[in-house]
């Protein structure tokens, strides 16, 4: 979801110091826009590779998450490599 959207939708649901809940965390953009909007926060996240993203995204290690992507696709292959 875009941050500007989760933007609009938190402001006028709430308050600085309340808390908002996101029980399906994935890359943290809720977590992220209300830490932002000095909003509580509680996410949620099943997946230990996605909460180590939440984690990086609300210590502002975005570079770290981008050069992670680059390398893996990178030594990805498609069958296309192969033939």
């Amino acid at each position: 979801m875009p941050e500007d959207l989760l933007e609009l939708i938190i402001k006028t649901s709430s308050n600085q110091g309340d808390l908002v809940l996101d029980p399906f965390g994935g890359t943290g953009t809720t977590s992220v826009v209300a830490k932002r909007l000095k909003r509580n926060f509680i996410t949620m996240e099943i997946s230990k590779e996605y909460y180590n993203v939440i984690l990086k995204r609300l210590d502002g290690k975005v570079s770290d998450i981008k050069e992670k992507v680059k390398n893996e696709s990178e030594n990805k292959r498609t069958l296309f490599d192969i033939i």
